[in-house]
């Protein structure tokens, strides 16, 4: 039983480590942001312009009035096709090893 506390008082103390982290909206963000600054030389950074929503105040709410809706058929139609047929750089930063 000793082991079961044990195991327990560290999940409580990782918890109060953790939630003195910063909150996951502002993590989320600042994934955004570095997913954005990696793309934006890709075809489709260039398309949406991902350095101007770079450089907004709100990337976040920039980033969703910029880019409209894909769903995987029109994604694949007008982007993932030219990644198929082995064009570098298209939607990320050269070309994938696989698909699926």
């Amino acid at each position: 039983m000793a082991i079961i506390g044990n195991i327990i008082k560290g999940v409580i103390e990782a918890r109060g480590v953790l939630s003195k982290e910063s909150s996951p909206v502002d993590e989320q963000k600042k994934v955004l942001k570095e997913l954005l600054d990696k793309a934006k030389d890709t075809q489709f950074g260039k398309q949406y312009d991902f350095v101007s929503i770079l450089e907004s105040d709100n990337i976040s709410k920039e980033f969703s009035n910029a880019i409209p809706y894909h769903n995987y058929n029109k994604i694949t139609e007008e982007w993932w096709s030219k990644t198929i047929q082995g064009e570098p750089d298209v939607t990320w930063p050269g070309s994938p090893d696989f698909f699926a």
